[in-house]
């Protein structure tokens, strides 16, 4: 049996806007003796849920772990909301926000009316409401609707997890998609791995091939293509890939063989859904392209711009020289009175060339001609690096 919490859902410590929450959750049961003693107590938990409500009750399966900062933590792998049962609970539920225009006193009358089976009703029969004295048409559509929502996320989030995929991953895809979620996945599940880079091609597909989708069927192709490209540039950091290696990776990744005319349907369809961009064989993801040519085009309209004049500027490197105790080569000097005098410049070599080392120069520089102060060089310089070892050398050298 898997370990189960019961009880109520109290705040959020952190959420990431994808689902991922770190909240507390008051224990009102439990059917692990180790997590017993929470019982009447709050213990932080994680995962990745849809809507939590502090007026709902809910059961979180899962397991309790130990993280090194935060202590003990009880890792939610699916839940369920549990249904308010009782006349109060029902009442409180009714009127804790999610049913605009439902206040206790309305909340009150419709429960004293329909008793226990309030909620079946609002369900099944909503039009029984309009007996109830003050409670109008718009007070009914918006119970049922809002209701009918609440319930279609659970069973559509369950869906999700029957047919293969992870709690987190249904809750990404359910945040994504909310009440078009069955269309995308009866139409056309490959919608996933574009819209949602935290879910990859392997996975969605496995569950398109367990759902019958054919090996050699359109959509799987122009999905396939998409997962090669990423692959390539995420592998081997190319913008784009050829035809004769896109053909050479097909057969591998769909495990069949993919005639001529079914590749170009494929691609043609990818174009016109404007996922694809072709330049003299060079095949692009139309983001990457379009990012790749607003770069170019970003560095040409620098480039343009007109060159900075500064006098006395070896004057300037020889006192910056001085300053900092170091003779600089021809090549680094070169590099470091272009930094000045360009809008735009890429400054490139090997390990232990003096990259790091002429930054410190062309820092300084900068702070000297334009009579910075410390502070001023702050607000108008930032160096960024790929990596935190560079950036940690990068904060030592300046």
């Amino acid at each position: 049996m898997k370990t189960f919490i019961k009880g109520n859902y109290r705040k959020s410590i952190y959420e990431n806007g994808t689902g991922y929450i770190i909240g507390l959750f008051r224990v009102s049961d439990t059917n692990n003796e180790e997590l017993s003693d929470y019982i009447g107590k709050t213990i932080t938990f994680t995962g990745y849920f849809h809507e939590l409500n502090d007026n709902d009750n809910y059961m979180f399966y899962g397991e309790k772990v130990f993280h090194n900062k935060y202590g003990e933590q009880f890792k939610v792998e699916s839940y369920e909301r549990c249904k308010p049962e009782e006349k109060d609970s029902i009442i409180e539920f009714l009127t804790g926000g999610l049913f605009p225009g439902i206040g206790e006193k309305k909340a009150k009358k419709i429960v004293d009316t329909l008793g226990k089976n309030t909620l079946k009703i609002i369900l099944e029969e909503p039009n029984n409401l309009i007996l109830i004295p003050g409670i109008t048409k718009n007070n009914v559509d918006t119970l049922h609707n809002k209701l009918k929502e609440y319930e279609e996320s659970y069973e559509t989030i369950l869906h999700l997890n029957e047919i293969g995929f992870s709690q987190r991953d249904s809750m990404l895809i359910y945040n994504k998609y909310k009440n078009k979620t069955m269309d995308i996945i009866s139409n056309d599940i490959y919608f996933i791995i574009i819209d949602i880079i935290d879910i990859n091609f392997k996975k969605v597909d496995s569950i398109a091939l367990n759902m019958g989708i054919k090996r050699d069927d359109i959509i799987r192709i122009k999905a396939a293509i998409i997962y090669i490209i990423n692959e390539v540039y995420n592998t081997y950091g190319h913008s784009y890939i050829y035809r004769e290696e896109l053909v050479g990776y097909l057969p591998r990744v769909l495990g069949v063989d993919i005639d001529e005319d079914k590749l170009n349907e494929s691609i043609e369809e990818l174009i016109i859904d404007l996922e694809l961009e072709i330049k003299e064989d060079r095949y692009y993801l139309k983001d990457m392209y379009q990012a790749e040519t607003y770069i170019v085009k970003r560095f040409r309209s620098l480039s343009n711009n007109p060159e900075e004049q500064i006098r006395n500027l070896d004057k300037k490197i020889e006192e910056i020289e001085e300053k900092l105790d170091i003779k600089y080569n021809e090549e680094q000097l070169n590099a470091i009175k272009l930094s000045m005098e360009k809008n735009f410049l890429i400054i490139t070599g090997g390990p232990g060339t003096g990259k790091t080392t002429i930054m410190k120069a062309i820092c300084e520089l900068y702070k000297d001609i334009h009579k910075y102060s410390k502070d001023m060089l702050n607000e108008r310089v930032a160096l960024l690096a790929p990596t935190g070892r560079a950036a940690k050398r990068m904060n030592e050298q300046t």
